[in-house]
């Protein structure tokens, strides 16, 4: 009977741990929020091979409870990502970084990153790096992701 009640016990301490920790879980629905994209597709621009392409995204939290990105993967080995660890809280806004590794990339260029958060339709966020790795011997020009210019060629 001793053993029954520290039993018992022991099982109502785990159930409530566990309780608590679900509680705080960013999948817990008491816990979702909504999210803004303000960047979803970043162009790089035109670069030459082997120049470094790093690139940002943003995003605004525009619900009531913090925003965790969840989970963030890049599509392939050549795409890497960094992202805003802490909660983000309501009206704040966090970030999402690209790079590529430009030894092999010629021509079109477009990587994907994806990206998961405690929202209420767990949809995922495909983030598009887009540009050109210009392997002629054309002038190449290297544009800021938040600054979108048209290049047009010289024809003398």
């Amino acid at each position: 009977m001793k053993h029954f009640f520290v039993m018992m016990a022991f099982a109502a301490f785990a159930i409530s741990c566990s309780t608590n920790k679900d509680q705080n879980s960013p999948l817990n629905p008491a816990n979702f929020t909504t999210v803004e994209w303000l960047d979803s597709t970043v162009s790089f621009g035109s670069v030459k091979p082997g120049d470094p392409i790093v690139v940002k995204f943003r995003c605004k939290n525009t619900g009531s409870k913090p925003l965790v990105l969840t989970n963030v993967k890049p599509s392939c080995g050549c795409t890497l990502a960094d992202y805003t660890k802490e909660p983000i809280q309501p009206g704040a806004e966090g970030w999402v970084s690209g790079s590529i590794t430009n030894k092999n990339l010629s021509g079109e260029v477009r990587k994907s990153i994806v990206v998961n958060t405690n929202t209420s339709n767990h949809a995922e966020q495909v983030l598009f790096i887009e540009g050109i790795v210009n392997t002629g011997d054309d002038a190449v020009q290297t544009v800021k992701p938040d600054i979108k210019i048209k290049v047009i060629p010289n024809k003398n």
